[in-house]
């Protein structure tokens, strides 16, 4: 948001929505599955409210005609492109319906506004971005999709300078941290004075470069989600995940153990080849890596995506 606009941050798992706010306008960022509650929300800041409504986020950009039957503008694409002349267009009441960006350079963006976040209602952990987007084409994937399957970094010093004002505990928040491994060893290796604990997704290719994985460990590495997706080599062809075909599942996990560093496990059940002995050969793999923790999600076919 531009700094002449007064902002508030609602999140409804934490606060109630306040249907009376006395703002200009409603804002509201969303995924598919929660795409139902969002337009219920708009219609209701609408119809009953006479509030103007603007939409953002992944499903909004992958679907922005039906959107835009609950709201007054759609953000297509990223915002930091969309919401500034978004905004400059309300005040000047020419608001238009679309408002579109390619990926934005990711050099000199803004520093979010933490202050926005109440605090107290999360884990004390702050989140930021070294890098967007994934190189891979994984078919069910929405995350690289909305990235038009372009793999963007932040110049490191910028990624270090907003690392220095935030606290100990750091989720970056980006889909593949090591998509450009020399990218990823530099910023491994400028974070290390900073004594940092940190967490993140990646591929499996992290336990194939052991500098790399010296790195992250030596950077506060202190656990990585990465996408197994399945135990089935059909499956991953069928998916498009040729970056995990043959690979040796066990061996990943112990030397990402060997290294300090947590799993959590992303594990897609549903697909073609998928036989109800899936779950049971999915948990014994599971138990024997003894990884930490488990995501386990249904095959979905995600608006904006391959499948």
């Amino acid at each position: 948001m531009p700094p002449y606009v007064e902002t508030q941050i609602i999140d409804e798992e934490v606060e109630p929505i306040d249907f009376d706010t006395d703002a200009h306008l409603i804002g509201i960022s969303f995924m598919t599955y929660n795409a139902p509650r969002a337009y219920a929300i708009a219609d209701r800041f609408r119809g009953e409210k006479g509030k103007p409504v603007i939409f953002g986020g992944y499903h909004p950009t992958f679907v922005p005609e039906e959107a835009m039957q609950h709201a007054d503008a759609v953000c297509v694409g990223e915002a930091e492109n969309n919401v500034p002349r978004l905004m400059e267009d309300f005040g000047a009441g020419k608001l238009k319906p679309f408002y579109r960006s390619e990926p934005v350079n990711l050099a000199g963006l803004p520093i979010p506004n933490r202050d926005l976040i109440r605090k107290q209602d999360y884990a004390p952990v702050d989140a930021l971005q070294a890098t967007r987007g994934c190189h891979y084409r994984c078919s069910f994937c929405s995350v690289a999709a909305f990235h038009q399957y372009r793999f963007r970094t932040r110049p490191v010093a910028e990624v270090i300078d907003e690392l220095k004002t935030l606290g100990p505990y750091i989720l970056f928040m980006d889909d593949n941290i090591i998509g450009e491994r020399e990218y990823a060893k530099q910023l491994f290796s400028a974070m290390i004075p900073l004594g940092k604990s940190w967490f993140s997704q990646c591929g499996l290719g992290i336990a194939e470069d052991e500098a790399l994985l010296h790195l992250a460990s030596r950077s506060g590495c202190q656990g990585l989600f990465v996408g197994f997706e399945t135990l089935s080599q059909q499956g991953l062809r069928s998916w498009k995940k040729h970056s995990n075909l043959g690979k040796d599942y066990l061996a990943v996990v112990r030397k990402l153990h060997a290294a300090g560093i947590a799993v959590c496990a992303g594990f897609v059940f549903g697909g073609d080849d998928d036989t109800p002995d899936v779950f049971e050969r999915t948990l014994e793999f599971l138990l024997e890596a003894n990884v930490e923790t488990l995501q386990a999600t249904r095959l979905t076919p995600f608006p904006g995506t391959p499948l």
